[in-house]
Parts: structure tokens; C-alpha cells; sequence
């Protein structure tokens, strides 16, 4: 093994897209069976709200706090040729 923690960042959504999970529960899943831990990026998570319409409160609600190794927030600057 590596000896290291590895964390799996949830990812910003440009497109929406069906599945069979909804991707926090697929996070959870695959952090509980792999051992690794997640990494919740709060401006990615908004990004996907404001580009597919998720709910990132609820989406928060389904990450257990145990699962969470660290949390990032940062910013972004909105295009205003783009609205």
C-alpha cells in the first residue's frame, strides 16, 4: 500500500446526466466499500446546482461527516459576457 489516505473529490456537473445512483449516494458507496474518504469541494457543488439544478443542501444532507477528510472552498468568477 501507498500509507496515505486517499480522498475522492466530488466533481463539478456542466451537463446533467441519468444514472442509476444519484452521485452523492454513489460517492458514499464508493467510499464505503473502497476505505477511502471524500473530499466535498463547496464551489464545485455549486457549480453543479447552478448547471443541472441539484439540490446542494440536500446533496450535503446524504454525506455522512465521518466519510469527509476535507472540505475546500473557493471561488470562481463569472464570465459577464455569459450572464
Amino acid at each position: 500500500g501507498i500509507d496515505r489516505s486517499i480522498l475522492v473529490e466530488n466533481p463539478s456537473n456542466y451537463l446533467d446526466f441519468i444514472s442509476d445512483m444519484d452521485e452523492p449516494q454513489f460517492l458514499v458507496e464508493a467510499a464505503k466499500r473502497s476505505g477511502c474518504g471524500l473530499l466535498i469541494d463547496i464551489n464545485n457543488l455549486y457549480i453543479s446546482s447552478k448547471n443541472t439544478g441539484i439540490d446542494a443542501v440536500d446533496y450535503l444532507k446524504q454525506i455522512p461527516a465521518e466519510l469527509v477528510g476535507e472540505i475546500h472552498i473557493a471561488g470562481h468568477d463569472p464570465d459577464p459576457a455569459l450572464g
